[in-house]
């Protein structure tokens, strides 16, 4: 497997300063953050550079773009159910995924994180459930061609990886759509990880790791998630995508600089997973010098 990070970690580095972080720090990659609407939110928000250019400044150091995280959810309820189909813009979740996709492809991301979210009020969750599948559906369809994968995160009223595995069965299981499973979520749903990873199967595609301390994110293996306990389960079953460590201070200032947590948290991942991972790193990087 490999690891990353979100710049949900560091808002306030450039892109520069995200892409020589990655190496130097023992990660393989980074996981961009875009909050499309509001853009200014981040420093290092990749709707206000251009493609090509993060395309080349990640290449050229060494660090790769795992995933980029969105917002964008396709829960909105239709009420009332037939006049606000005519009163009521039903696509424009449809159009934010595609333009994340659209930016996605521009730089070279693979995969796309999304949300189905919530049974609105007034609604039942086989509507929703319906709904959320049609507009994923419209969104891959009309994107298909670049070839963006997208990927559903629990979340919201979609805890458990069962419930993950059903908004992707009402998309049809199209190929493009798949999974990001994080344990901690599926925690207070009531998910065992081994059994988490065996439902999503060949369809997870991302894990979004967390852990915190009396209620505060803190550095892997510092809290009370039993996140080392997910890493073994995720090596044990042979998952060979991403693990991204999330610590949001974009959306909690006061945790401070995020050097310190960032760093002993790639360190934990490693030290988990022993000197093979270290190993097979060591080979993807020689590959990679040899393609050069």
């Amino acid at each position: 497997m490999k690891f990353a990070f979100g710049t949900v970690a560091c808002p306030h580095w450039t892109h520069e300063r995200v892409a020589s972080f990655v190496r130097e720090s023992g990660y393989d990659g980074v996981e961009l953050r875009t909050f499309l609407d509001t853009p200014e939110r981040i420093v290092c928000e990749p709707a206000l550079t251009g493609g090509r250019k993060l395309r080349e400044m990640f290449a050229d150091a060494g660090a790769a773009v795992s995933s980029l995280a969105t917002s964008v959810s396709f829960d909105e309820a239709i009420l009332p159910p037939v006049i606000g189909r005519a009163v009521i813009d039903t696509e424009k979740s449809v159009r934010a995924c595609q333009r994340a996709v659209t930016l996605a492809d521009d730089i070279g991301i693979p995969t796309v994180r999304v949300f189905g979210f919530a049974v609105p009020k007034f609604d039942n969750r086989t509507r929703t459930v319906r709904r959320i599948g049609q507009r994923a559906r419209l969104a891959v369809d009309r994107a298909d061609k670049r070839g963006v994968r997208i990927a559903f995160e629990n979340g919201g009223d979609f805890q458990t990886a069962s419930d993950v595995a059903e908004l992707i069965q009402a998309t049809g299981t199209h190929p493009l759509v798949g999974a990001c499973y994080a344990p901690a979520v599926g925690a207070g749903g009531g998910d065992d990880v081994a059994a988490a990873i065996d439902t999503l199967g060949s369809k997870l595609w991302m894990v979004r790791l967390t852990d915190s301390k009396n209620n505060t994110p803190c550095a892997l293996g510092d809290g009370d998630a039993g996140v080392e306990e997910s890493v073994r389960a995720l090596a044990e079953s042979g998952f060979n995508g991403w693990v991204v460590f999330d610590w949001p201070r974009v959306w909690m200032p006061e945790l401070g600089e995020p050097e310190d947590v960032l760093r002993r948290s790639a360190e934990r991942l490693h030290e988990w997973l022993g000197a093979s991972h270290s190993a097979s790193r060591e080979n993807d990087a020689t590959r990679e010098a040899v393609s050069a």
